[in-house]
């Protein structure tokens, strides 16, 4: 746990001026509560009967009536050491005090909070920036319901960072307070503090229970967002298959499940308080009881065992405080260590350093092998040489490898062995902004952002004038589609884009790709999912596209890729023939039934 907070803490360094403010605050916090308990012993002495009204010179200690100036000053001013005086002086000594605790109490809060705040939207920005960063692979094999039950985890951390200012300044008036009660009496210090052995070892143990069942609790919550992202993601099939009621109750199981354990951890959490208030009163008591003895029997003075009792009443609030602090860590930590799981992931595709801002002659895959997992190869001794300009098709039946090839170009997998190179240079040596820009990519199902149609056309490049916006939608065949809209370029779009046809989804990610106007265009099933008036509209805007450009088209119908310089016929990861479709018919059996079975001639 000390390990976690520290590395919280680190980040608070950032802010060292606040972060030590609230430091020195906390030794100011101590040493008042301190003075207040002595100034109670104090007050109780002015009440003793046996000093004169008039000299209450044996209740200042005598460094300082020795002092020369404070004998100047009793001289000129006799009266100053009445006990009226003092008493008057006392309180309004008692009363700056306060005042001064109430204002250092407020600038600990605000700085608190203010380092806090800013720490946790350091953490966020952090956080995205990792997320961004980390390799494809990873959310592949992430749900995400628990991912986003992880972000959702910052808050706590903010938490944990709202405590810092009780962590930073209780111990230090933890500390002073207790060496003032030992100063007084040793003895009764130690009976004082009997009961916190006992609160210790059951605190112990409830610190275990609760940072298992906040730990349990944040699973079970990732398994009910997950369950509630479930139907909402796919509603339609939900609504299709008259599934409303399997969801529900698939929720509901999960939901149950959360209440459970979160039942079990508020049990855990209710019982520090009466835990730690039960030993402080313990220890109060025994004070009590054994000290008011020893002022019977004249071994202790009154005015020290009211300083006592007081000086131990402010020392166990601290430790009440940070007793409850205890069991709110324990509660949040296991949240704290969900993000910072994600911030220790590691990448394993790293990036190159070369830059290369154009594409000159070929894009080659020199003996490619490469499996999702091991021992399931999907290309096998892969090798392929696309020249600029050229079209080439990559056909065959699902499995085959052809996505993953294209994934590769793109880096979101990196190959096992042999190597794919652009202009004869790894790809792994590249940048990943300088090889992405190389590439432009039109997937089957193209996803579109929440935002307006020309922020997706234009998207990652703000730099882009609406005129070549207009211009792309325009290549693209849905530019009047667009303008039929009340507003236009403006219409912000539905999440997943659910309020457009697919074919004009389509033509939306063909302008995205023309504005982009990269010199090599990936295209994965294009219009496979179309009917087939979508699939001509979206085909004669592919073919715009590909004006001019090195294109790889995968395709199920072979129609689309039937005009390619030169068709690659995959089968199980290897590559089983390669030629135009006229000759490849011929010479590839494989070939020669996919082209008979789609009655293409």
């Amino acid at each position: 746990m000390l390990l976690r907070v520290l590395q919280l803490w680190r980040y608070l360094f950032k802010y060292k001026y606040r972060f030590f403010g609230m430091i020195i605050i906390g030794i100011f916090y101590g040493s008042v509560n301190t003075s207040l308990a002595a100034m109670a012993g104090f007050l109780t002495k002015l009440v003793d009967p046996e000093i004169p009204n008039d000299d209450a010179t044996s209740l200042i200690p005598d460094f300082i009536v020795n002092n020369q100036h404070f004998q100047n000053l009793i001289s000129a001013h006799p009266t100053l050491i009445s006990k009226m005086s003092l008493f008057h002086l006392s309180l309004s000594l008692f009363v700056v005090l306060v005042v001064c605790l109430s204002v250092g109490i407020y600038f600990q809060n605000y700085f608190s909070g203010w380092v806090s705040t800013r720490v946790t939207m350091d953490l966020r920005e952090m956080l995205s920036e990792h997320l961004l960063s980390l390799d494809f692979s990873y959310f592949v094999k992430k749900r995400s319901g628990d991912l986003i039950s992880r972000i959702g985890d910052i808050g706590s951390i903010t938490s944990i960072l709202n405590m810092s200012a009780v962590l930073l300044t209780r111990p230090f008036a933890l500390i002073i307070c207790l060496v003032y009660v030992f100063y007084i009496n040793w003895q009764l210090a130690l009976w004082g503090l009997i009961g916190v052995p006992v609160a210790a070892v059951a605190m112990r143990r409830i610190s275990k229970k609760i940072r298992f069942t906040s730990l349990k609790s944040r699973e079970k919550g990732a398994d009910v967002t997950d369950a509630m992202l479930r139907f909402l993601t796919g509603m339609g099939t939900v609504k299709a298959f008259n599934c409303e009621k399997f969801e529900l109750n698939n929720f509901k199981k999960h939901n149950d499940e959360l209440f459970e354990i979160s039942a079990k951890q508020m049990r855990a959490n209710c019982s520090e308080r009466p835990v730690t208030s039960l030993t402080s009163k313990l220890g109060i008591f025994l004070v009590l009881y054994i000290g008011g003895n020893m002022v019977l029997n004249n071994e202790l003075q009154i005015d020290n065992i009211v300083s006592f009792v007081a000086a131990l009443a402010l020392m166990y609030a601290p430790g009440k405080e940070l007793s409850q602090l205890n069991a709110a860590l324990q509660s949040n930590l296991p949240g704290a260590e969900r993000v910072f799981e994600i911030l220790d992931e590691t990448r394993t595709i790293h990036e190159g350093t070369i830059i290369k801002d154009t594409f000159n002659s070929e894009l080659e895959f020199s003996n490619v092998n490469f499996s999702y997992k091991l021992d399931q190869p999907v290309l096998k001794d892969f090798s392929l040489t696309i020249k600029k300009g050229e079209t080439v098709g990559l056909v065959g039946a699902s499995g085959a490898g052809k996505s993953t090839a294209i994934n590769l170009i793109l880096r979101l997998f990196d190959v096992d062995s042999g190597q794919i190179k652009l202009d004869g240079i790894d790809i792994k040596d590249l940048t990943f902004e300088s090889l992405r820009n190389q590439l432009a990519l039109v997937g089957q199902s193209p996803f579109l952002f929440n935002t307006t149609i020309a922020a997706n056309i234009s998207y990652g490049h703000d730099e882009i004038s609406m005129e070549k916006v207009v211009e792309a939608a325009k290549a693209a065949n849905i530019h009047n589609e667009i303008m039929a809209l009340d507003d236009g370029y403006e219409h912000r779009m539905s999440e997943r884009g659910d309020d457009f046809s697919g074919g004009q989804k389509q033509r939306i990610s063909i302008a995205r790709a023309i504005c982009k106007d990269a010199p090599i265009l990936l295209l994965d099933e294009a219009t496979s999912a179309l009917d087939s008036i979508n699939e001509r509209q979206v085909q004669e805007s592919i073919d715009r596209l590909m004006k001019g450009r090195t294109t790889i088209v995968i395709a199920h119908r072979l129609s689309t890729v039937k005009n390619a310089d030169k068709i690659v016929m995959m089968k199980e990861g290897h590559i089983v023939g390669i030629d135009k479709h006229e000759r490849l018919v011929e010479t590839c059996p494989e070939y020669a039934e996919l082209v008979q079975l789609q009655g293409l001639s």
